[in-house]
């Protein structure tokens, strides 16, 4: 796929199919769009300014042996990096956790219509691209396009809007589930249930993603 009116002499000599078009990113997101079209799995996305590709990975060390997955390679989470991560979407899929991050406004809606997740996983809402919008609020509703469609939200300290229609969890203190960090684990409390889970290390932004991963294991 070129952009350019012709073929260098040199590419026309290898065994390749080119398809001239007038911009490669907008083609490359509507097939990616064909593509999840086609996918009968569930789809999980995964944004916020911290902890995507974390949270992402532990999502799929966890969730690995119940399904086939495919995930986002590295930190695939831009305009580009989303389309490509669909693109490897195959039959044998059942379970996609597709990273989405955004950098200024007017880009979520384009990731949300390639994702279109069934489920949207908000990991943090920090100042990495401050700059690129009036403030933070801002900010979070250009993010918060991402679950429009969706019917299941994990979000971390984030309320629900008043327009959603599915399930919102939101983590923190006054949230539908909230915990507590000990010193071999953490206390996680959800729909009036108190479980404890042991873990290796307690510093915040590890309890912070790993509360939002099991978060997403109760649905």
């Amino acid at each position: 796929m070129v952009e350019h009116d012709y073929v260098p002499d040199a590419l026309n000599t290898q065994p390749i199919t080119w398809i001239r078009v007038k911009g490669v990113l907008q083609h490359l997101q509507i097939w990616a769009a064909w593509k999840r079209s086609q996918f009968k799995g569930l789809t999980i996305a995964i944004t916020g300014s911290q902890g995507k590709t974390i949270v992402k990975e532990w999502l799929y060390q966890l969730l690995k042996t119940d399904f086939q997955i495919l995930r986002s390679p590295r930190s695939f989470n831009s305009q580009l990096g989303v389309a490509l991560s669909i693109l490897r979407m195959e039959s044998h899929h059942n379970l996609a956790l597709i990273e989405a991050g955004i950098s200024m406004p007017g880009e979520m809606q384009t990731l949300q219509a390639m994702i279109k997740p069934a489920m949207v996983v908000f990991t943090s809402l920090g100042s990495p691209h401050d700059e690129a919008f009036a403030n933070r609020s801002e900010k979070l509703q250009e993010k918060l396009k991402l679950t429009s469609q969706a019917s299941v939200v994990i979000a971390q300290q984030v309320a629900k809007p008043n327009l959603f229609q599915g399930t919102w969890i939101e983590i923190g203190p006054n949230g539908s589930l909230s915990y507590s960090a000990l010193s071999d684990g953490i206390h996680i409390t959800y729909e009036n249930r108190t479980h404890f889970f042991k873990m290796p290390f307690n510093d915040e932004s590890s309890v912070r993603n790993a509360v939002t991963c099991i978060g997403v294991l109760f649905h």
